[in-house]
């Protein structure tokens, strides 16, 4: 019951700073203020070239609500939306960033997942089930955005766990970095045998 209590809220973490890297990449390219595809609007940039809906520190992560559509896995016996949950209820009041979800079930996931990203719909973020073939492969192809620059600007503790003696000992920067030496996905360590990329999620190039 620990363990499960453990996964949940330091998948929670990862989730919040992958959130908070993937608005960072829409409000920092997108001067005139969407945060996505679908045309949801933000503020004005600020005078000083970057965008003064988006706050680097504090909360919320924005002033004006953005919208993100992030694809991923859920079990059959969780809600159909994520946003029935509470805990994402809190999260979107916290952050100001409201996610728009496309859930497939467990299931048929691995057998969809390659067909939406070569679709040509891509989602602003993958939420999980990445391999690592996959994340090689399509960070090289360009569909995912390096987070090495992103993890140490907003993530200063992922990185201290990364560089940590443990961090070392259980190569947790290897985990996750791939032979061309980016980063597109975050490592998690400490929980019993999960030891590798998790939660496999990477932010797409969709949001640039």
């Amino acid at each position: 019951m620990k363990n499960s209590i453990l996964r949940r809220i330091f998948a929670g973490l990862l989730a919040s700073s992958m959130l908070i890297m993937a608005v960072s990449c829409s409000q920092g390219e997108n001067s005139s203020g969407t945060a996505s595809g679908d045309g949801t609007s933000t503020t004005e940039s600020g005078g000083d070239g970057g965008n003064s809906n988006f706050n680097e520190k504090g909360w919320p992560v924005v002033n004006e609500k953005v919208t993100l559509k992030v694809y991923g896995s859920r079990n059959s016996n969780t809600f159909e939306d994520w946003n029935d949950f509470i805990m994402l209820q809190e999260m979107e009041e916290t952050t100001n960033v409201h996610i728009e979800w496309e859930l497939v079930e467990d299931s048929t996931y691995n057998d969809t997942r390659s067909i939406k990203l070569t679709s040509g719909d891509l989602p602003d973020v993958v939420k999980n089930g990445l391999s690592a073939t996959e994340i090689i492969r399509y960070g090289n192809d360009g569909l995912f955005i390096p987070l090495d620059e992103l993890q140490e600007k907003y993530a200063p503790n992922y990185m201290a766990a990364m560089d940590s003696d443990y961090g070392k000992q259980v190569a947790m920067k290897a985990f996750s970095t791939t032979p061309d030496g980016d980063r597109y996905t975050f490592a998690c360590t400490g929980l019993g045998p999960l030891i590798g990329p998790l939660p496999g999620g990477a932010i797409t190039t969709k949001l640039l």
